[in-house]
């Protein structure tokens, strides 16, 4: 992957460069967002609005947050009010309260930044005021009710009193008011007393919340945030850019070297890079046909070898060049029978295989005293046929005949008879094209030779076009 990038780092340094230009260009048109918190300070748990059940608070407990939108409508049109008066607009009011702290963090985002910050404070005012008139509408409540109850047990104090002055009274009767008159005189001053301190408590309750931290003006707007959201896009175009890159790389990736490398890639070893013009190889990596004919010749003498095949990745079967080694092979003095697909314009027999000379031809030895150079005779199969029979009979003939089969098949994908040959043979020469052959389908065209069981010799790669 870091050769690939190392050759098309250009285009990934255009890709991020574009993508962080275009990123930065569209997130700075958006509506900017500003925020603003304002700190309470609750002086008792029981107090803490933003918890549902005070009883479930405890300080040994992990902090967990409780969100509480304000959406009440006096705070919706006194901060709307707060709105209008200074301009813009509010979008977002939270607040959060933590179990195990006292403090309330009252978050406000606005469209500008004097908004969010007034807004925040007065949020938060409207939260202590709102406790606050709580507080005091329960305690005045609590003190109206103390004082009607005051003013009736003052009125059977004052019952009390007249019967007492009654002359008809006996003494266990005077004894008995005398004891209902202490009861309600105590239970009078005692509902005074609580009528005094609700009075109090309602004009001094403060509703257990105050101001911890008053909201500051924000510097910069929380959103967007055009530079960070270009670098993390650009980055991301980075990976993406480079993926796609090694995936077109591992997919449409060509022969362009014919060394060793490229044979790793494939899973076969690289025997060259076949040169056919009559001068001698150019290069270090070049191979010409007596070569392969005298390294198939070791093989042949070595394991034995009867027949090749040479087998095309892409395209039509290579002919040329399998005629060239049948050449090369025929002049080291072996006998070589050409097995070639058959074209439209060849004239095809039954019997599966036929010859293009004469059969009195075909028996000729190679060797002969004339002065023309030994030839290898030909022979054609159809390129529909799928019959491994007929194939294995084919090359059978042909050994019975001591003659070498070379075999040129094209993709295994076009012709079943390709892979049969190439199962049947004990050795298979598979070739490349420079420049045009894909490696991923090279590697797919090995893979599958070795699926069947047949013996690569190697890679070939051919410069014709």
């Amino acid at each position: 992957m870091l050769k690939v990038l190392a050759r098309r780092w250009w285009v990934v340094a255009t890709v991020m460069v574009l993508t962080f230009g275009i990123t930065f260009a569209v997130t700075s048109q958006l509506q900017k967002r500003y925020s603003s918190i304002a700190w309470l300070r609750v002086g008792d748990p029981v107090d803490n609005l933003f918890n549902r059940d005070a009883e479930d608070v405890s300080p040994g407990n992990e902090q967990r947050a409780v969100l509480l939108t304000l959406d009440s409508p006096r705070l919706r049109a006194r901060l709307e009010k707060l709105a209008n008066e200074g301009g813009g607009s509010l979008i977002e009011t939270t607040a959060t309260g933590l179990e195990a702290s006292p403090l309330i963090r009252l978050d406000v985002t606005a469209t500008t930044a004097a908004l969010a910050r007034n807004a925040a404070n007065e949020g938060a005012r409207f939260v202590i005021e709102e406790r606050r008139e709580r507080r005091s509408q329960a305690l005045s409540s609590a003190a109206d009710v103390a004082e009607v109850e005051a003013d009736r047990l003052n009125q059977e104090l004052v019952d009390f009193e007249a019967r007492l002055n009654e002359p008809s009274l006996t003494q266990t009767e005077r004894i008995t008011i005398t004891d209902q008159q202490t009861a309600a005189a105590t239970e009078f001053r005692a509902t005074v007393l609580a009528a005094a301190r609700a009075n109090s408590g309602a004009a001094t309750q403060t509703g257990g919340l105050e101001f911890y931290e008053n909201a500051s003006l924000p510097r910069s707007p929380s959103f967007p945030q055009p530079f960070g959201w270009a670098v993390l896009a650009s980055l991301a175009s980075m990976f993406i850019t480079s993926a796609i890159l090694y995936a077109r790389a591992e997919h449409s990736a060509r022969f362009t070297r014919g060394d060793a490398s490229e044979g790793n890639v494939v899973g076969a070893r690289m025997l060259g890079v076949m040169d056919n013009r009559p001068a001698p190889a150019k290069s270090a990596l070049g191979i010409r046909p007596q070569e392969v004919a005298l390294r198939l010749l070791q093989l042949r003498s070595g394991r034995g070898v009867r027949s090749i095949t040479i087998a095309a990745t892409e395209g039509p079967a290579p002919v040329a060049l399998a005629e060239n080694i049948a050449k090369a092979l025929t002049n080291a003095g072996e006998r070589v029978v050409l097995l070639r697909p058959s074209t439209g314009a060849d004239n095809v027999r039954d019997d599966f295989l036929s010859a293009t000379d004469r059969d009195d031809e075909m028996e000729m030895p190679v060797g002969n005293s004339s002065d023309s150079p030994p030839e290898h005779r030909e022979a054609l199969y159809e390129l529909s046929g799928n019959d491994l029979a007929k194939c294995r009979d084919a090359l059978t003939k042909l050994d019975a005949n001591g003659e070498l089969a070379v075999v040129a098949v094209s993709a295994l994908d076009e012709s079943p008879t390709s892979l049969a040959f190439a199962s049947l043979t004990e050795t298979t020469i598979v070739v490349a094209t420079m420049r045009k052959t894909r490696l991923q389908a090279t590697e797919i065209t090995v893979s599958r030779l070795q699926e069947v069981g047949s013996d690569i010799f190697g890679l070939l790669i051919d410069t014709d076009s």
